[in-house]
């Protein structure tokens, strides 16, 4: 029984260029690809948790008691005119958009006045308890400072009452009325 074969004749001249272009292509997308390969990898399906994002989801659950149109006062535990304030003020402002924060708790203008919420958010910061703190603030603000409450000049402990303890340092209070 013999068996009927195609023959591959690599002689003939068109048959040897298709072959050669062919090749040619397969390898120019190969060597393309593969450099990219990591870039394709399953892992950016699942992005890291970075540390911006972490400081975000502070805020996550007193978001629901913020209202969007009033402004709310804001104190932290790090000095006011430092870096680090100015950094955790904006990681702060920007994670409770589209609620407005104020540094303080006293409006300063009649139309602040008139949006003023009177509520209180404190947001204080410790490493121990949330190390990646650390990737966002110098270390050397943990070593030299102590993390007691805020000043009170920018919230009179005598006027306020606890709303909620959200936990990792975040508190909202409302400013009672004397």
């Amino acid at each position: 029984m013999q068996h009927d074969r195609i023959p591959l004749n690599l002689g003939d001249k068109a048959c040897r260029v298709r072959f050669g272009v062919a090749l040619i292509v397969i390898l120019s997308i190969w060597s393309t690809v593969r450099p990219m390969e990591p870039m394709f990898s399953t892992s950016d399906l699942f992005p890291q948790e970075d540390s911006v994002f972490k400081y975000e989801t502070r805020f996550d659950q007193v978001k629901k008691y913020l209202p969007a149109d009033q402004i709310i006062g804001y104190s932290d535990d790090f000095l006011s005119r430092t870096q680090n304030a100015a950094d955790a003020w904006v990681l702060a402002r920007y994670a409770l958009a589209p609620s407005v924060l104020q540094r303080g708790y006293v409006p300063k203008t009649k139309q602040i006045s008139a949006h003023w919420s009177g509520l209180l958010l404190e947001n204080l910061h410790d490493p121990k308890a949330d190390p990646y703190l650390l990737s966002l603030f110098p270390s050397k603000y943990f070593e030299s400072q102590s993390n007691a409450p805020a000043p009170n000049w920018l919230f009179p402990t005598n006027r306020l009452s606890l709303i909620r303890d959200f936990g990792h340092g975040v508190r909202l209070y409302k400013l009672e009325d004397r």
